[in-house]
């Protein structure tokens, strides 16, 4: 009897352990899936900031460059300002010397 019992006993066990297995294992697929989801959404996270950052460092860039070239106007501007005063002056100092000339 008690070793009828303990047969009973490793067979029911066994089919325990064996009932209990695709529970287990599937509570590890699901951890799993859960942990490669999150991954997959993690993975795009960081996609999504890095086209962000890239695309606020593209924009920077062509503000400074933007800023450059409104500079680089500027000091043409000045620059022609600064020929005209230039030739006016050197007019003036023609037009002078004629006149000392004529005296």
């Amino acid at each position: 009897k008690q070793r009828g019992a303990v047969v009973l006993r490793k067979a029911l066990d066994k089919v325990l352990v064996e009932s209990q297995q695709p529970a287990t294992k599937r509570a590890e697929e699901e951890i799993v899936q859960q942990l490669r989801d999150r991954s997959a959404s993690l993975t795009q996270l960081a996609s999504a900031k890095e086209a962000a950052a890239s695309k606020d460092l593209q924009a920077l860039v062509e503000e400074i460059n933007n800023a450059l070239m409104e500079e680089k106007q500027h000091q043409q501007q000045i620059q022609r300002e600064k020929q005209r005063e230039l030739e006016q002056i050197q007019q003036e100092l023609q037009q002078g010397a004629v006149k000392q000339a004529e005296a």
